[in-house]
């Protein structure tokens, strides 16, 4: 059985992968999905959880269908 804290960091390392492979800095990153820096970055560590919503402007975000965000 998957635990919550679990998923959450493997989303926040695909993001953080996915990002640093397109070049995007935090600052740009936040810009380009409408984000706060902070938000993104407790993402990206797994200590926050995240909306469907939140999944679909990040995936937008980084061009990726949605279904690559998920582990």
């Amino acid at each position: 059985m998957l635990k919550k804290e679990e998923v959450q960091k493997e989303i926040g390392l695909l993001v953080k992968q996915l990002r640093e492979a397109r070049g995007l800095s935090l600052m740009s990153f936040s810009d380009l999905v409408d984000m706060e820096r902070s938000n993104i970055v407790r993402l990206e560590k797994g200590r926050t959880g995240i909306t469907v919503a939140t999944l679909i402007k990040i995936a937008n975000g980084l061009n990726v269908p949605l279904r690559d965000l998920i582990p």
